[in-house]
């Protein structure tokens, strides 16, 4: 299933899914039930929507690091010249992203710049680039743990400002 496809309705009955095998692995049956919240709570989860957007916006880094002739980074701000059929979704995942910086009050320039201090950082510490341990060592040390640092390298500066339920982390 793509994210573009994920609607509502289907985020909710993934998380049904997956709160339901979480209750089966915790052994949880039901006279002794627990809150959701509580239930992710025990297994350090996130919910469904929460994780999917932390996907996405590590996804969105990732692409960002890549040279602008890769053709996956091009695909972020690519616009269709023609009309699209009547049965396809309206949203594109550009529109998607786009929303999301607007929510955010950010722009492409800005993601990109901002993933050019990130590689600026990186080449210029003693730290090796590219690897995950010493993105997050780097980081650590340079901000001393102000940021979200496991959600990956864009959304380690997205973090405090945009959460997909619409709450500050």
């Amino acid at each position: 299933m793509k994210l573009g496809e994920l609607k509502t309705i289907n985020i909710k009955k993934v998380q049904v899914f997956i709160n339901s095998c979480l209750r089966k692995i915790l052994n949880i049956h039901w006279p002794d039930t627990i809150s959701n919240s509580l239930l992710w709570e025990r297994t350090n989860q996130l919910p469904a929507e929460e994780e999917i957007g932390k996907r996405q916006w590590k996804w969105i880094g990732h692409t960002l690091w890549k040279s602008s002739s890769c053709i996956t980074r091009q695909a972020l701000t690519w616009n269709p010249e023609e009309k699209r059929k009547s049965e396809r979704p309206k949203n594109t995942l550009r529109r998607e992203i786009e929303a999301d910086m607007k929510r955010m009050n950010r722009n492409w320039k800005e993601l990109e710049r901002i993933v050019q201090t990130l590689t600026y950082i990186l080449n210029s510490s003693n730290k090796i680039p590219f690897q995950h341990t010493a993105i997050t060592q780097t980081i650590k040390s340079t901000w001393n743990n102000t940021l979200n640092i496991n959600f990956g390298l864009l959304w380690v500066w997205l973090a405090p400002i945009y959460s997909p339920i619409g709450r500050l982390m």
